[in-house]
């Protein structure tokens, strides 16, 4: 099996992402409310970028996240996010630089 580096990709491949945090606070403490107020802003600038494939819907998330049969622990103040993207290129041009608008402030 070959050895790829952080930045090399097999080709006919897609990278998946598992974004994963745990807050400090409850999701309704006012010390998270800039964070939770800019999920929907975060994520739709990712779903804009080029090479975004997919996301897990976050009511499919919030589930696995934090019901006693989902696959998460049932921790309720897990953060976290699955995607898909073409390419680790991609995913790190977003990180670093977000997306037209300048969504990431």
């Amino acid at each position: 099996m070959p050895r790829y580096s952080r930045r090399m990709q097999q080709e006919g491949y897609h990278l998946a992402e598992l974004n994963l945090g745990i807050l400090k606070y409850d999701w309704e403490d006012p010390r998270v409310q800039d964070f939770v107020n800019g999920l929907d802003l975060v994520n739709a600038a990712a779903m804009r970028s080029p090479g975004f494939v997919w996301m897990m819907a976050s009511d499919e998330m919030e589930f696995e996240q934090t019901s006693d049969t989902g696959n998460m622990g049932a921790n309720p103040r897990m953060a976290s996010t699955l995607s898909v993207w073409e390419s680790m290129a991609q995913l790190e041009h977003l990180e670093r630089h977000g997306d037209s608008d300048h969504a990431f402030g």
